[in-house]
């Protein structure tokens, strides 16, 4: 990844590729895009284990526990389904979790470092 070529070339002492070529007009500073894709790597591993994890623990407990998970709640209705229903809840709950940070956060933090570089300040409404 681009960061990670950065930060390599930043620890052996020579000067990063984009320090050595023009910025392009209106382009953020290296630092803030590299702060911005650290943010977005931090919260997508975070969502990525979450929704990993309730999966393995789905899949254990269908390995395990077939027995408890064939339990009918009501006729028709087992704990296998309840909790394959949670799960494709909770998938689409941290979707939405995603989105919702990248809208508020990921992709403002972006446009405001790229607007204030080339000249637009940002106003309060």
């Amino acid at each position: 990844m681009f960061y990670k070529a950065a930060l390599r070339a930043r620890a052996s002492g020579r000067p990063p590729f984009y320090e050595t070529t023009a910025r392009r007009a209106g382009e953020p500073p290296p630092e803030v895009v590299l702060g911005i894709a650290r943010a977005r790597q931090r919260v997508s591993l975070f969502l990525a284990a979450s929704v990993s994890g309730f999966g393995f623990l789905f899949a254990l407990a269908t390995g395990f526990a077939p027995a408890a998970m064939r339990l009918q709640l009501v006729p028709g209705l087992s704990w296998m389904m309840v909790c394959f229903f949670a799960l494709v809840v909770f998938i689409f709950a941290m979707v939405g979790v995603y989105v919702f940070w990248a809208a508020r956060y990921y992709d403002a933090d972006w446009m405001l470092s790229h607007l204030s570089e080339v000249g637009i300040e940002e106003r309060d409404s």
